[in-house]
């Protein structure tokens, strides 16, 4: 990532609380940076590729019987399941 078209932004304070009168000089100034994030977009697709794994073992061997697709989308079936039992599991 990369700041770019930084400015730097006075913001004037008063000591007093409430609005100031018209023409009252500030007591002094905050300073703020105002800035573009720029993101190198390679940067974040290998990040991505590097975080992406997922393993998964079977003992289906035979790709003609299960697709890794179909595979996957039983495993994440299952979770339904465990969901709807996790109450019996609780011991209150």
């Amino acid at each position: 990532m990369r700041l770019s078209q930084l400015e730097v932004v006075p913001h004037p304070y008063y000591h007093k609380p409430g609005r100031p009168r018209i023409g009252q000089p500030p007591d002094g100034y905050h300073y703020r940076l105002q800035g573009t994030l720029k993101v190198k977009q390679e940067v974040v697709a290998l990040a991505r590729r590097r975080a992406g794994r997922f393993v998964q073992a079977t003992n289906v061997l035979e790709s003609k019987q299960l697709s890794p697709e179909e595979i996957l989308c039983e495993y994440k079936g299952q979770q339904c399941t465990e969901r709807g039992f996790r109450f019996l599991k609780d011991p209150m």
